[in-house]
């Protein structure tokens, strides 16, 4: 990572975004007091915790549940209504957004979410790179299915299961459990939170609650760019994606190319 005192242009943001292609993973290095413990219990357990938090590249184009975006002006307590150019860069992620947490409101309400949404990746990327300490950057997939489908057929066929998953997810609730988001990096708490999804499971549907990482592994499960086959999206955390992966139940292989930091 770079000098994170150096002033990022305008232009520097735009380089950065140009990089980002739709089911890119963009990974996230926060500051706050969650982010920092997230980084140091996976240096502890994995020997390396540089992401504390993971989001999908998306556009209108490929998810064409997407018709408008709602960007709100808070000089202004402002929320203006567009229409989504089809290559407008989004990122999608299940978060605390807004006022709350980085500034960057729900692109779907204009406000406040916590859970799956949809947000302005230069409006995320500007905010990262203004925030002393914190970095955003790209994990371009190695075979990203946007460019590799070449067929007609294929390609819409990707963008209707792009709906549907646009649709599944969409009221998904960010996981706040402490158990949940232990057990993912612990595999001995594993047996105590599947218990307890157990026991709740007349009252709490289990995907209700989601933390990034889970709905990443999820989508890209439903999409079959990860192997499925016992995997349980639940054990995995926002530094499996950038290759420190070694656990018995995991991503299996790398999927992407290391990080292209912002800073």
């Amino acid at each position: 990572m770079g000098n994170s005192l150096t002033k990022i242009s305008d232009q520097q943001i735009e380089d950065f975004c140009k990089k980002c292609r739709p089911l890119d993973i963009l990974v996230f290095s926060g500051t706050d007091g969650v982010s920092r413990l997230i980084k140091t219990l996976q240096k502890e357990e994995l020997g390396s915790g540089q992401v504390s938090h993971v989001e999908i590249v998306m556009t209108p184009e490929w998810c064409q549940k997407i018709t408008e975006v709602k960007k709100y002006f808070e000089a202004y307590n402002h929320v203006e209504v567009i229409k989504p150019h089809p290559k407008y860069l989004l990122s999608w992620g299940s978060e605390l957004s807004g006022k709350l947490n980085d500034g960057v409101a729900d692109g779907e309400t204009g406000g406040v979410t916590f859970g799956v949404q949809f947000r302005d990746l230069k409006e995320l990327a500007r905010a990262y790179a203004d925030r002393p300490g914190a970095n955003i950057g790209i994990c371009r997939l190695i075979n990203n299915p946007t460019e590799v489908l070449t067929d007609e057929v294929d390609r819409e066929a990707l963008k209707k299961k792009l709906s549907e998953a646009y649709d599944k997810y969409k009221n998904i609730t960010y996981d706040y459990n402490i158990l949940n988001l232990l057990a993912s990096l612990y595999p001995e708490l594993r047996g105590a939170r599947d218990l307890l999804e157990k026991l709740l499971k007349p009252v709490v549907k289990k995907d209700t609650f989601m933390f990034c990482s889970e709905f990443a592994a999820s989508l890209f499960i439903d999409l079959g760019i990860v192997e499925g086959k016992d995997i349980n999206p639940e054990n995995i955390v926002p530094q499996d994606f950038v290759g420190h992966d070694t656990g018995s139940d995991t991503l299996r292989k790398k999927i992407c190319e290391d990080p292209i930091w912002l800073k």
